[in-house]
């Protein structure tokens, strides 16, 4: 009986084990998907929270993958979203924790991540180390992994500064490598075939290329994966064998538009073309143009900023140099205080010599009198007395009139010394003024010019989506609307929809959408969603689902996203016949389907932050006759004046009020309920919806 009690009380305890281990897993799961959810947002506080309960969390269910990747991603996101130094305080920790327990997953992350911070800064003296550090590090600790990776960073590092040499050794060391998989061998064979190409063409052997190139091909047909690299290194192959023609035909097939402009003009060039060739290239520089406005905004800005500075320093120096002439003026008033002392020194002599004569003429008389048998003596010495007293006198007068005239010449000298300073120092601060006048000039030409190309950029983001309605004018069973509002001139966020003939999956027409939120603002932004939204338009015409749409995405943006940039997005597919549609969520902000949130089991990590991911699809039913809401999270976090939010609450609220029955005019209804809740207050991150019903 004792033994029976005891057996069942340890089947009892590992069962308890046993569901208290699957919560834990559970949380983590959960806890993950929250993080990669908000990545994509600027909620600080609430990022923090969750990757903080993550942490917690994975240490307590003993994943210490999760509790350093948790911990890390802490550092980049106050990395780029709030302040470098404390981003980089915070990896300094995770290291020196990891350090502290000799957990070699932990160091690896830490230098991993620091390459990440290296790369965004532009050390590239200290990102080659670092990224060598990590090679190492995972042939003296993890000997059955594959160092691919840092192998591919180091790789792109070198590419970008033209040391194309340590391109192809690197590249080269990449094939070596253990449990290498198809992608990566196919990018590594791209940059050595790329290498290749850079070389003077006389150094080249072309077999060996050629075999390089063999084997590259090979790869990409398997992989079918684009790396951004695949139309370069056809283009390469074509010129080196002597065929213009085909590498014309490459170039104008690039999906990039700056690389499509550029290696069609070294096509015509090639073929003798060269005024196809000087138009192209003009096209070239004003596409590049407008892709650095943003910092030739910046310039200006700083510029601008500069200029105040130095209105400011020519202010201060007009204060001086009207104190210099109110000094002058003290000066002058001194001189003329110096000449009327003078003038009552004079007189207070003559007066004196006056009084010295009457004093004499006193004297002599009264010795006349006393005196008069004396006469002739007493005559001779008052004469003789006069005579002195007047010789006196005539060289007092004549040695002040020296001092006079020396103090005189010295303020005369002074004056005119201090004068002809003032007045050099005036025509300086004047020659300052008029080059700030010219820099101010060029400042605002450049503002205009900035100004035009941003309206350029804009109308070409505008094209880049569809903007016509009805979407589908002969269509009576799509209702089908969408809005897109940049909060600046232009915007990171994207939507799309087009119509699947039957032929390309199970013989039912279907209703191809999407809907995404580009990290950052601006230009950058509004780049990486041209790019985002063109690979999404051919993956989806292949008849991929939508899981396969964007892990294939995914792969294409995230193997050269050396600024990290990433987009959530929400991709989907309805079958009109059926009403089931496909979605994959990646990161997204859950849609609302008839009023209601839609329950999504998980959340994918946003598009082009990680290579290698597989994204998970789902399946709802019954959409038919049911309005589907997709919005970017502008809607929810739109701020007042107070920087109070919006809110899902606030959303579903809005819809209960109105009703859901005509597309566009339910988005109308949410745009102006936005508008009222922002007021007069700056608009803090672009707006976009999409609304459909089958």
């Amino acid at each position: 009986m004792f033994r029976l009690r005891w057996l069942c009380g340890g089947i009892l305890m590992l069962l308890t084990l046993t569901v208290a281990a699957q919560d834990l897993r559970t949380q983590v799961e959960q806890l993950r998907t929250d993080m990669y959810r908000l990545y994509g947002t600027d909620s600080l506080q609430r990022f923090m929270d969750t990757t903080n309960k993550l942490k917690k969390v994975a240490q307590a269910a003993g994943d210490e993958k999760t509790f350093y990747r948790a911990w890390a991603n802490q550092a980049l996101f106050v990395f780029r979203k709030k302040n470098r130094k404390e981003g980089q305080a915070i990896l300094e920790q995770v290291r020196s924790y990891a350090d502290e327990r000799d957990s070699k997953f932990g160091l690896y992350i830490s230098i991993s991540v620091n390459t990440t911070f290296l790369s965004l800064l532009n050390m590239n003296d200290e990102l080659e180390k670092e990224y060598q550090k990590c090679i190492d590090y995972v042939h003296q600790y993890f000997p059955e992994e594959s160092a691919a990776t840092d192998y591919l960073g180091l790789a792109r590092l070198y590419y970008n500064n033209t040391q194309f040499g340590k391109v192809m050794d690197v590249a080269k060391k990449t094939l070596k490598e253990p449990n290498l998989n198809d992608t990566h061998r196919q990018i590594a064979l791209a940059y050595i075939c790329l290498a290749y190409s850079m070389m003077p063409e006389k150094e080249i052997d072309l077999k060996t290329f050629n075999q390089y190139y063999q084997e590259f091909k090979k790869f990409r047909e398997k992989t079918g994966r684009d790396t951004g690299m695949n139309d370069i290194v056809d283009f390469n192959y074509y010129q080196l064998n002597h065929q213009p023609l085909k590498a014309l035909e490459a170039a104008k097939h690039m999906a990039i538009p700056l690389n499509r402009l550029l290696y069609v003009a070294e096509a015509y060039e090639k073929l003798d073309s060269f005024k196809q060739a000087y138009y192209t290239m003009r096209a070239f520089r004003k596409l590049t143009d407008s892709l650095n406005s943003a910092e030739s905004k910046k310039q200006a800005t700083e510029h601008a900023l500069q200029l105040n500075i130095e209105r400011a320093e020519n202010e201060a120096k007009d204060l001086r140099i009207e104190n210099q002439m109110l000094e002058l003026e003290h000066i002058n008033d001194e001189l003329e205080q110096k000449r009327l002392e003078e003038e009552a020194l004079n007189l207070s002599l003559q007066k004196r010599e006056a009084e010295l004569i009457n004093a004499a003429t006193k004297l002599r008389n009264d010795s006349l009198d006393r005196h008069n048998k004396d006469l002739k003596i007493s005559e001779y010495k008052s004469k003789l007395e006069a005579q002195q007293q007047k010789e006196h006198a005539k060289k007092l007068r004549l040695l002040s009139a020296a001092i006079i005239g020396l103090i005189v010449v010295g303020f005369l000298i002074h004056f005119f010394y201090r004068r002809q300073k003032h007045l050099k120092e005036i025509q300086t601060a004047y020659n300052k003024l008029e080059d700030a006048y010219g820099k101010l000039e060029a400042t605002t030409k450049a503002k205009e010019r900035i100004d035009s190309e941003l309206r350029i950029a804009h109308s070409i983001q505008e094209g880049m989506v569809p903007r016509t309605f009805p979407a589908f004018p002969d269509r009576n069973d799509i209702d089908l609307y969408a809005s897109m509002t940049p909060a600046k001139e232009v915007g990171g966020d994207l939507y799309d929809y087009f119509l699947l003939p039957p032929s390309l999956r199970d013989g039912d027409e279907r209703l191809c959408f999407c809907i995404g939120d580009v990290s950052g603002k601006g230009v950058p932004s509004a780049m990486f969603m041209s790019v985002v939204v063109n690979l999404f338009r051919i993956v989806a015409k292949e008849g991929k689902t939508p899981a396969q749409i964007a892990t294939k995405v995914n792969e294409a943006v995230a193997a050269d996203n050396e600024n990290c940039m990433f987009a959530t997005m929400f991709i989907g597919e309805i079958d009109l016949r059926t009403g089931v549609m496909e979605y994959c969520n990646c990161g997204h902000t859950p849609p609302v389907v008839g009023g209601q949130f839609l329950s999504m089991p998980e959340t994918n990590a946003p598009i082009g932050l990680w290579s290698g991911l597989e994204f998970k699809g789902h399946t709802v039913e019954g959409m038919k006759d049911k309005m589907l809401l997709l919005y970017t999270d502008g809607v929810t976090e739109a701020e007042n004046m107070d920087q109070k939010q919006t809110g899902d609450d606030w959303l579903i609220d809005i819809l209960k009020e109105h009703p859901m029955d005509n597309a566009r005019e339910l988005i109308g209804d949410i745009l102006r309920e936005v508008a009222t809740h922002v007021g007069d207050a700056e608009p803090s991150d672009d707006i976009t919806l999409l609304c459909l019903k089958v």
